[in-house]
């Protein structure tokens, strides 16, 4: 992706990865992603799939309450997935 180009769907996977990266990290299975979350394990599957769009309040709540990570961390990881691009 060059300067000036979006595509949607390379952030949604871009985002995904990053998501996924990080919660493989921290040790956590998808399960107990969904369950700090709340939320039904077939989301966070979607998620990392890159097949959900999301708000920037849930990828936060997934970074910080799910994840226990900063913000910006996944965001350096969609960045440089992108990046990759």
């Amino acid at each position: 992706m060059t300067s000036g180009e979006f595509n949607f769907n390379e952030c949604a996977v871009a985002l995904g990865n990053a998501i996924r990266l990080t919660r493989q990290h921290k040790g956590m299975t998808q399960a107990e992603l969904s369950e700090r979350l709340g939320w039904d394990e077939a989301v966070i599957a979607r998620i990392e799939a890159g097949k959900e769009k999301l708000s920037l309040h849930t990828v936060a709540q997934i970074a910080m309450t799910g994840l226990g990570v900063r913000f910006g961390e996944v965001g350096h990881l969609v960045d440089q997935y992108l990046m990759r691009s």
